[in-house]
């Protein structure tokens, strides 16, 4: 088990699995996994049972319930979308998920896969390509996220919105707040 403390304040502790996949804020999240997950902007909208969020310039309808959003902290408004870089991939032509538009300003070759940076609008994005997927600096790229793999996040608190116990996968690991 590990322990993740920012200022003296322990922010939850669990398996490294569990902590990966469940992270209780988006300092936890960023302190696990490399690279560090990409935390951008993104609005929760949509009325009923199915939320809708606006991030990265589209409109994406993750497979969650309302039920599943901490009513405190997702009553509409800003939400910061973690995005883990190994949960984004090239997108190839008619690709579902959450896809977007990514103007390269750095690859990074690292043997067995390669780290592309690049923009989107004003987010910076960093994603984990095969090693034989290396765009050109500049050029445009595809990219694409399935959204049941994306993260929510109060932009306040940065507390997790997202109630994974509620969904189907990992335990959710324990938290203090």
């Amino acid at each position: 088990r590990i322990a993740i403390m920012k200022d003296g304040v322990l922010q939850q502790v669990g398996g490294p699995e569990e902590v990966y996949n469940n992270p209780a804020t988006s300092f936890v999240a960023a302190s696990i996994g490399t690279p560090r997950i990409n935390l951008v902007e993104g609005t929760l909208t949509g009325s009923g049972d199915g939320p809708e969020i606006d991030v990265l310039g589209q409109r994406v309808t993750p497979p969650i319930e309302r039920a599943a959003l901490d009513p405190d902290e997702s009553d509409g408004g800003s939400v910061m979308v973690g995005l883990r870089p190994t949960d984004l991939q090239p997108a190839a032509d008619h690709s579902e998920g959450l896809v977007f538009r990514l103007i390269v300003d750095a690859v990074e070759p690292m043997g067995p896969e390669t780290f592309v940076t690049g923009r989107c609008g004003d987010q910076t994005i960093t994603a984990r390509f095969p090693a034989d997927h290396k765009p050109a600096v500049l050029s445009a790229v595809s990219v694409r996220i399935d959204p049941a793999k994306m993260y929510l996040f109060s932009p306040g608190s940065g507390r997790s919105i997202l109630d994974r116990s509620r969904l189907a996968g990992p335990l959710a690991a324990t938290t203090y707040r």
